[in-house]
């Protein structure tokens, strides 16, 4: 009986430490044109996608976008949760779909797009949107060489 006591307890604890964790992501200082609701939500999102916690990430991002529809950058971070460069996993018509909520057409995206800042942003995921690495160019690059191909493709 004390052993499963003791090993409940640890469990609990664990689990503390766990949740504890995935509430501290850190501190990002990324200023945009919505709302402080929906700056929340964004703010959020770009940690747990910096933390490689994808859906939670496009989760917040969506929220961000509940609380201020056209909200671009809040479109431009779930385009970006379908980019997984460490796993050389990319959706890119889950990213499309999730720039297209800003419009139909690159000219009616820009728009929404309410500062040069993020204006850019947006811009930069449309005309690189998610480059694809041929196979027989992973294959000679080392991982931590394509990870950083990849980002510079996505970052400019």
């Amino acid at each position: 009986m004390r052993r499963r006591l003791v090993c409940g307890f640890g469990v609990l604890l664990i689990a503390a430490g766990l949740r504890a964790q995935s509430e501290d992501l850190g501190r990002i200082d990324f200023p945009t044109s919505g709302s402080p609701e929906a700056q929340k939500h964004f703010l959020r999102g770009a940690l747990l996608l910096h933390s490689f916690e994808f859906d939670d990430a496009a989760e917040e991002f969506r929220q961000a976008q509940k609380i201020e529809p056209g909200f671009a950058m809040a479109c431009w971070g779930e385009a970006m949760t379908f980019n997984h460069p460490l796993w050389m996993e990319q959706d890119p018509k889950a990213a499309r779909k999730a720039l297209e909520k800003l419009g139909p057409t690159k000219e009616a995206r820009q728009a929404k797009a309410a500062t040069k800042r993020e204006h850019g942003r947006t811009r930069q995921v449309t005309h690189k949107h998610l480059p694809q690495v041929s196979t027989v160019a992973a294959s000679r690059l080392s991982r931590s060489s394509l990870v950083l191909t990849i980002h510079r493709c996505n970052w400019g």
